[in-house]
Formats: structure tokens, sequence, C-alpha cells
């Protein structure tokens, strides 16, 4: 007998020692299949009369015109980037499935797999897809940029044929391909880059690689289920607005407005309905917010000021948590406001000399701590639910002092700065030489302003 033959034997025996009442022998040792459950039927359903309107479009049929250099980019079919955004959302929120299938009407098929948990994990993503699209959540958006179009010196397009990334022309973008069920969390912020846009991938830009790399960097196994976004201006626009030409339309007037006719009622719901998902069993508390980002020149309605004015509450600082209902929901949501993530990459040492303002720049290490004691309470939200506003008081305050100046993670700390700093020569290119730097250095990132690879 060969050894393959032998070896095979050997293993159908034993698979028929631990599983006799599915192998039936006649002695020969070889082990008979198993016969696999059947399958649930595919989920199918149709994303309605709202779906061209809301979704990336270059074709004659769609709510509004794509201009360049998006419309090249979006000239594959409908139904590619549906099943695109779809699948994204799908894997991103580590639901199980066979397969995603799309049309250009809107059609969605989804397969579950042979995991017992499958079916009802999509079905509960089918409801919250519908949900997503419909008149009283994504519609809104799209109301409040017909409102800003129509509004004189509101809305801004490049002219035909020009293009530069200090011009990129605005676009509707809902938050496309991120988990709507089985999250952990919720991120508010001010606009998604149209860098974004423009890969067909709602986390591919600079803030949200940031964000990831934070998140993993306290331990998170799976960052996206704390990527979920609501922006406050559903618009892809410049990933800088320094150099944008004019500044972006007010959120609370144009997406959070129930005047009929001046916008769409658009960010209260969203959160809403995000932060609460069929996966939230909790009775009375939805999943946590995080607020990241403020109000500064270039951002003259950012992310807390909008956020203010729905809970009723005025100079959040960083780091300031918070439980309560948004809007006129029945659950009450705990937050925690935070940094705009990519905060920390104009930041240097204060007593660095490429550093033209310590007051407003040189503060690279404590904005380190600041973000990752906001990721680490977001996350222990999430995980571990909250209650009251006793209970998230305590989740933020043991985060600051893990993740503070004296706490046990001055190494990750340093390689966190040494990742980010403004200063390009003193910036480590990788987590493998920040981590060489910063043990050589003895976890003092300011330690001296020299090239990443001098470990002197």
């Amino acid at each position: 007998m060969s050894e393959s033959k032998h070896s095979r034997i050997v293993l159908g025996s034993l698979v028929c020692s631990l599983l006799a009442l599915a192998c039936r022998g006649g002695g020969s040792g070889e082990p008979v299949a198993v016969k696999e459950a059947p399958r649930a039927p595919p989920i199918v359903y149709n994303l309605g009369k709202n779906m061209p309107v809301l979704f990336p479009c270059a074709g004659g049929s769609c709510g509004f015109t794509m201009p360049q250099p998006y419309s090249s980019i979006y000239s594959y079919a409908t139904a590619i980037m549906l099943q695109r955004f779809t699948q994204q959302s799908l894997e991103r929120a580590h639901i199980p499935f066979a397969s995603v299938d799309a049309d250009a009407l809107g059609n969605i098929t989804l397969t579950p797999n042979g995991d017992a948990t499958s079916a009802g994990k999509l079905a509960a993503f089918s409801r919250q897809h519908l949900a997503f699209f419909d008149d009283s959540h994504g519609l809104q958006a799209a109301l409040g940029v017909k409102a800003c179009q129509a509004a004189a010196g509101c809305w801004y397009s490049v002219p035909t044929g020009t293009y530069a990334y200090e011009n990129q022309p605005w676009y509707l973008y809902l938050p496309l391909g991120l988990p709507l069920t089985e999250h952990r969390g919720v991120l508010f912020l001010d606009y998604p880059p149209a860098a974004s846009l423009m890969q067909g991938d709602y986390l591919a830009n600079n803030t949200m690689a940031r964000w990831a790399r934070l998140l993993a960097a306290i331990g998170v196994d799976k960052p996206t289920l704390y990527e979920t976004i609501v922006d406050s201006r559903p618009i892809a626009a410049p990933g800088s607005l320094a150099k944008a030409p004019m500044p972006l339309p007010d959120a609370s007037t144009y997406f959070n407005t129930q005047t009929a006719g001046a916008g769409g009622y658009y960010i209260t719901p969203m959160l809403q309905l995000l932060t609460d998902p069929p996966s939230n069993a909790a009775p009375s508390s939805t999943l946590p917010v995080a607020i990241l980002g403020g109000s500064d020149g270039a951002h003259p309605s950012g992310a807390r000021p909008v956020w203010e004015q729905i809970i009723g509450q005025t100079g959040l600082g960083v780091n300031t948590v918070g439980y309560q209902a948004i809007g006129n929901a029945q659950k009450s949501t705990p937050w925690v406001v935070g940094n705009h993530p990519i905060m920390a990459v104009y930041q240097y040492c204060a007593k660095d000399p490429a550093c033209k303002n310590p007051t407003m720049d040189g503060n690279l290490v404590a904005v380190e701590q600041q973000d990752l004691t906001t990721v680490c309470t977001l996350a222990r939200m999430g995980a571990d639910g909250v209650t009251s506003k006793v209970e998230a008081t305590k989740i933020v305050q043991d985060c600051a002092l893990e993740w503070g100046p004296t706490g046990p993670n001055q190494h990750t700390i340093c390689v966190q700065a040494k990742l980010d700093e403004a200063n390009t020569v003193a910036q480590c290119p990788s987590a493998a030489l920040a981590d060489s730097w910063c043990t050589a250095h003895g976890d003092d990132p300011c330690a001296n302003f020299g090239a990443c690879g001098d470990v002197k």
C-alpha cells in the first residue's frame, strides 16, 4: 500500500471515530462525505427610486451631472460599482456571504454561505441598505445639495475642461461601502475627501488610513467595525479646504433643516439609523459616536459645532464625553469628542527648529495622547456598551491614564508620533523604523530632530 493511501485510511478512521454518527463504514476506513445542510435562499431586494439620484453615476439617467475627473472613473457600468460598494459593506462588517450580485436598476441579490449566521445577518443588512437609500435618510442629502446648487454663491463646480487638486469639483457622496450593521461605533466627520470618490472607496484617504492605524495601535483586531461614517456635509471635496476657492456650504443650513424647501434633514436621521442597527441589542443605548474635528478657518462648520447644535451644548473640548438621545430617538447615545484624525500630521515637537508656530503646531506628543485616548474610549464604549454618562466618564478617565504622559504605553505613543510628525526629515517612513528609533531614544519622540534612520 502506498504511503498516501495509508495516510488516507488512518485519517479516515480518525474522522469516523470523532464523527461516528456522520460516518458509515464497511471496514475500509474511508469516511463517507457528510451531506452539507441546505443553504438559505438568496435575499433579493431593490434599492428603490432614489438609487440613481444617490449613487455615483456618470450616465445620462443620473440624478446629478457627474463632472470630470469623476465621470471618467465611473464610466464602469453602474451594476459593477453597486456590487463593489455593497460587497465592501458586507466585508467590512464581517458578515459571511457567498456572493453579491447587482444590476443597474438597483436590484441586489445576497446569497448566504454555509455559516449559520449568514442568512440572518444578510437579511438585517438588506433592511439597513433599503433605509439608507430611502426618503427619510439618503434622499435628504440630495435635497441639501439641490438647495445649495439653487442658492447663489453656494455651490462650486470646475469649468469644463479644467482640473487640479486645488479645485476638485464638488459632488454628492454618501458614505457607501461601510458597515451598516454589525459595527460597534459611528464616526461623525466633516466631509469625504474627493480622493475617496476617485478611488471608489470611502476609506481610501489619509484621514481614514491614520484612524485605522490608531485603532490597530490600541489593539482593535477589526478596525472597520469602528469606521462607519456620517459626514456633516456629504460632499466630495478637496482634501485640504485651505486650498479650495470657497468654503463648503453650512451643514446645519443645508443638511439638518426641517424647513421645507430650504435643504434636507439628513444628519440627525442618518446618525439615528446607523447608531441603532439591527445588531444592537441594547434596550436603552445605541452604539457610541466619536465626533472628530472642530471648527477652524478652513472648516467653518466642522463636525463639532454641528454636534453641539444637535445636542444643545457648547464649548465641547477634546475627550469630553456624554450620554443622551440624538434628536427624538428613543435610546440614548454615548459619545466622545476628538481631534480631526489628520490633525497630528501637521504637528511638530515644541522645540523643533522646523516648527514656525510652536503654540499652534508644536503639540505633537499631546495630540497623539489625545487621539489615542479618543480611540481607546470609542473602542471600549463599543465593545462593552454604555448605559450612563457615569460609565462613559469612567471609560475616558481610564483611557486617559493609559495613554497619557505617565501611562504604560509610552513606546506606542512614541511610534505613532514618529510616523505622524510634520518634520519630514525626522518623520519615520515605516513602523519598523519608528519602533527602532523609539527604542534607541527612550521612547521620547522629541529626543532630537535628525533623520529617522539615525538611532545613535
